[in-house]
Parts: structure tokens; sequence; C-alpha cells
């Protein structure tokens, strides 16, 4: 299981000022964590045009079985910033992230601001690909750099919250590395967990991204403006959506899948 992932690119409030960001975003990284293994390979064409959700649920749907378990290791976990990314554009610099989901059993996606997907456009990522499952029962982390990707075995943030993760990692490499985390509910593999991401503050903060379908933060925006006009329909549908976050997965599932 991957725990934490940290980003490095140096200056990264230019845009795409090095010579690797001018060649755009045309590299796809896979990261193999059954044999701890990173591979890069060059963008398929019929992937050149598309970015963010449009390319995780893609690469969702041509890789993974759609009959596997969500936490087994023929899952993946795709990461791909926009097609904007590491340009001026407005609200540009979104970072999404994709799997199948736990909670539906469907293609998920959702995204999130913060540093990480303009310095991976800075680096020239198109998209990160997660698959497979460690053997042992070890906690990694991946750290990208301009130089490339490692997997470090992680043994000092086990059990942090968020905060104290970027906090952490502030302090191992500098203040300006990204961070995505996800957090002891994660650790726990717990259906209402997410993917955290840090954004550009004068402290250390958080954006919530909803990982596998754990969609917590469109689930409650959709249903806040309504809580003055129907508030006992709103209540229900919190109530009924606590319910399936908390319920077990099923147990015909195998892992194994």
């Amino acid at each position: 299981m991957v725990i934490r992932l940290a980003v490095e690119a140096t200056g990264h409030d230019e845009f795409h000022s090095t010579e690797e960001g001018e060649k755009g975003m045309d590299k796809i990284i896979r990261v193999d964590m059954t044999v701890l293994k990173v591979t890069t390979e060059a963008v398929p064409a019929e992937w050149v045009t598309l970015g963010g959700r449009a390319l995780t649920s893609t690469v969702v749907a041509a890789e993974v079985p759609p009959t596997c378990h969500p936490l087994g290791p023929n899952n993946k976990l795709v990461f791909a910033p926009g097609t904007l990314s590491g340009t001026p554009a407005a609200n540009s610099g979104r970072m999404s992230v994709g799997g199948k989901s736990p909670l539906t059993g469907g293609i998920k996606e959702s995204s999130s601001g913060g540093t990480t997907a303009q310095q991976f456009a800075r680096m020239g990522i198109k998209a990160l690909i997660i698959e497979g499952r460690p053997r042992d029962d070890k906690w990694y982390h991946l750290h990208i750099t301009m130089e490339g990707v490692t997997i470090e075995e992680e043994t000092e943030v086990i059990g942090y919250q968020n905060f104290a993760v970027i906090e952490a990692m502030e302090k191992r490499y500098d203040s300006k590395v990204g961070v995505m985390s996800i957090g002891v509910p994660g650790e726990k593999r717990m259906r209402a967990a997410n993917i955290s991401v840090k954004i550009r503050t004068p402290r250390s903060a958080v954006t919530d991204v909803g990982a596998w379908g754990l969609s917590w933060a469109p689930s409650v925006s959709s249903v806040l403006p309504s809580m003055v006009r129907e508030p006992a329909r709103c209540r229900s549908s919190i109530a009924r959506n606590s319910r399936k976050v908390r319920a077990p997965l099923p147990r015909r599932c195998s892992t194994t899948r």
C-alpha cells in the first residue's frame, strides 16, 4: 500500500520555465508496488489530447478489470493533472485522481487544487499510475523529482494526520515540496478515507480529494444549500451516506482480485 507522495519541482511558482517543462507533459510514469519498480513510457497517441478526469477514467476503463476488488492488486490509482496545468490559465492546476471505487464499484474520479498538478506539469508528467500491491506488510512513500521517482520505505509518519505529514515532509525536503497523503483513515483502509493535497499558503494546509469514490466534499456541498429549505430531507441524506461509508466491504469480494 502506498502511503505518502512527496513531489519536488524547484521554483514551482514559475510556469514551464525549464527545458523539461517546455516539452509539455510527454511521459507516463508507472509504479509497480508488487515488485517495487518504476518505469517511464511515452504518452500513447490516443491519450495525447486527454488530461485530468478524462485521462484517469480512460486509463481505468482500459486497464482495470471490472470485476476486480477495489482494494486488490488489480485496481490502479491514477494521478493526472489537467491539460492546462503548468500554464498561467485561470483555475488550472487541478490534480485528478481516479480508480475503481470500493463504495460504488464503478469508475471514480475526484480532483483537487494545490501545488502538485503544477509540479507534475513542470516535470513533464502527464500521468502517474500506481498498480499492484506490496508483497510485504511495509509502508512506502514515493518521492518524485526532476531526476525521477524513488520508492522509499516509510516509518516516520505512520499514524500522522495530514497536517503533521506535511510538516514532516517540509522538514525532510524543503518548504516547497508538494505532498499528497492518505492520512490515518487511509492507513486503516476506511471507506471514508480520502487523499489530501498540500496547498500553497503561508502555513501548511490541505485540500481533500475523495479517493476511490469516497467523495464527502461533493456529497456535502450538494446537500448543504438545501438545509434551510428542506432540513428533514437533508438530514436523511447525510444519515444515509454515513451508513454507506461505515458499512463493511461485501464478504463475496476477494482482495486477491
